[in-house]
């Protein structure tokens, strides 16, 4: 049996692409959320007034500062227009 990590948590980032700019750009980011015991976690965007909009989002880990086994990763981006 591994052992057991405690005060594992995620942030969830989420960017905007600017048509001016040609670039995605911060919009949002939930700072640290704790992860369940099955490693998940869930939480809302709100996407209010965003019509047109394109948005990527991404989960980050950050492992604590006990934790030895793992290491700090950043998930794949999930790409998503809002449309009226």
């Amino acid at each position: 049996m591994g052992r057991r990590v405690r005060h594992r948590s995620r942030s969830l980032v989420e960017q905007r692409y600017s048509t001016t700019k040609k670039a995605w750009l911060s919009y949002t980011s939930t700072g640290c959320l704790t992860l369940s015991k099955s490693s998940g976690v869930s939480t809302y965007l709100s996407l209010l007034k965003s019509a047109d909009a394109r948005y990527r989002v991404r989960a980050d880990y950050t492992r604590s500062a006990t934790d030895t086994t793992n290491i700090d990763t950043d998930g794949s981006w999930l790409y998503f227009e809002v449309v009226p």
